[in-house]
């Protein structure tokens, strides 16, 4: 191998050199670096759920004695609607308070099962109910829909 290194002309040389620089660099940053991004963006993501999960214990916490959470009618909607839609892969477009115990949500290009499973799951979990519902179908793809709903919690 060195044999054939010193018969290379030292333009040779330094083009191979040049491409095992650029070969490193690419090991690198595939190997090592773009992993470690995204185990720190899914770190910062399971950080913000559990946030908002924190809130909610905390709110529920904060209850008086005897009265579960969902059906607290001071307890706002919002957060529970944001983050069991979070867990349940919802995409939320938007959120609006009506008032303490009703919100309007608007859904963007999510599976149908998964909304349909995160609405049962509100409604027998955490007692919240769609009151209304506008659900369309996406064109380029029948498991997806768009949706807006009208959500309330028992109160």
């Amino acid at each position: 191998m060195v044999a054939y290194w010193r018969s290379l002309s030292s333009r040779e040389q330094g083009l191979l050199l040049m491409l095992g620089v650029v070969a490193a660099a690419t090991a690198f940053y595939f190997l090592l670096v773009r992993p470690v991004q995204a185990w720190q963006s899914e770190a910062e993501t399971r950080l913000t759920l559990a946030k908002s999960d924190y809130a909610l214990v905390a709110t529920a916490a904060a209850a008086p004695r005897g009265s579960s959470g969902a059906k607290n009618p001071s307890q706002p909607l919002r957060p529970l609607i944001i983050s069991s839609a979070a867990r349940s892969n919802v995409t939320l477009n938007s959120i609006n308070s009506i008032n303490d115990q009703r919100v309007r949500v608007t859904i963007s290009e999510t599976e149908a099962d998964a909304v349909f499973a995160w609405l049962a799951q509100l409604k027998n979990q955490q007692g919240v109910r769609a009151i209304t519902a506008d659900v369309a179908r996406l064109e380029s793809d029948a498991t997806t829909v768009q949706a807006t709903l009208t959500l309330e919690g028992q109160g």
